[in-house]
């Protein structure tokens, strides 16, 4: 054999592995919608059932991005407090065996919270959460998201005196 042929050999040998790689990916990504998808259906009914002056959602097909806050009064842009990025759990490999994908699904659900503070000594905190279920992930928003609307409704009494 050739050395031309036996390079080729190779070549060909690594283009299976890429192409491995990325079937992979592609089904992957193909569970994470499945998954997502009985939490997309309880992440509508809780945004739905919430005040929408304080909460703006943006959901994909494999996550929702749900965050609360308030509308500026002068231009009416809204400035989110809490943000939480709920998705299926999975993690990146930082050294796959050649041919294997990157991403690899882990049980439970991924809810990254950031919280986005107003004072100058503290600009940001951001911490990921790992959920057994969708019902812990959710019920843990709800808590959350029912807080911080409740302090917006405090704010507001005191503005109006009611």
């Amino acid at each position: 054999m050739s050395l031309k042929d036996e390079i080729e050999k190779i070549i060909q040998s690594e283009r299976k592995k890429l192409e491995s790689r990325d079937q992979k990916h592609k089904e992957h990504w193909e569970r994470q919608r499945e998954r997502f998808r009985p939490m997309r259906a309880l992440l509508e009914k809780v945004v739905n059932a919430v005040d929408q002056e304080h909460v703006e959602v943006r959901f994909s097909e494999d996550d929702a991005i749900i965050e609360v806050g308030t509308k500026r009064l002068e231009d009416g842009c809204f400035e989110e407090d809490v943000r939480w990025k709920v998705q299926p759990n999975f993690v990146v490999k930082l050294f796959p065996s050649s041919g294997e994908g990157f991403l690899e699904e882990e049980s439970g659900f991924r809810v990254e919270e950031a919280i986005t503070c107003r004072q100058p000594e503290i600009d940001y905190r951001e911490k990921a959460l790992i959920f057994g279920t969708e019902s812990e992930a959710v019920q843990y928003i709800i808590k959350k998201m029912a807080e911080q609307i409740a302090h917006y409704q405090h704010i507001k009494s005191f503005r109006t005196g009611k």
